[in-house]
């Protein structure tokens, strides 16, 4: 069947996969050139070559740019691991041998973002624990307590009273 379109040898199920053009073949135009096509593929070889270039940072960078490109709290292990091609285990190794972990991690986050949140914002706690994905807002005063030793409200109250205020 092949041999009705294709000349030469077909050989099936090698390591390589090779075909030879006549150079004279080469220097003819494309009748069926498409320029948009191609800056589109351009731009997607642009998009490659950057994700080989982010391939070689450490994977806590990865996984913290992963966990900031989403909403707070939503990333999980299993997604984390899918996204960069490896099971659940192999992530947790490779992160281990970078003397990190997901959870340590995702906590930092975590924490940097409702002291962020409770810092430059007046909304109420139970606001900033929805905004964290957190249900219940016990659960997130017991998160914070756990990250940054002060409750939620004295974190904010301790914020206030360093503020210096210049037109008082």
């Amino acid at each position: 069947m092949y041999s009705d379109f294709l000349s030469g040898q077909i050989h099936f199920d090698c390591n390589q996969f090779k075909f030879s053009l006549p150079m004279e073949l080469c220097r003819e135009p494309n009748s069926s050139a498409n320029h948009e096509n191609y800056r589109l593929a351009m731009r997607q070889r642009e998009t490659m070559l950057a994700q080989l270039q982010s391939d070689k940072l450490s994977y806590q960078t990865r996984l913290t740019k992963m966990m900031l490109s989403r909403p707070p709290g939503t990333l999980s292990e299993d997604e984390a691991a899918a996204s960069l091609f490896m099971s659940k285990r192999t992530l947790a190794r490779k992160l281990k041998r970078e003397g990190r972990s997901f959870r340590k991690i995702r906590d930092e986050i975590l924490s940097q973002q409702a002291a962020t949140y409770l810092h430059d914002s007046q909304l109420s706690i139970e606001a900033i624990a929805a905004l964290m994905n957190y249900h219940d807002s016990a659960n997130f005063r017991r998160a914070f307590k756990r990250w940054c030793d002060p409750s939620p409200e004295q974190f904010r109250q301790n914020v206030r009273s360093q503020t210096v205020h210049p037109y008082d």
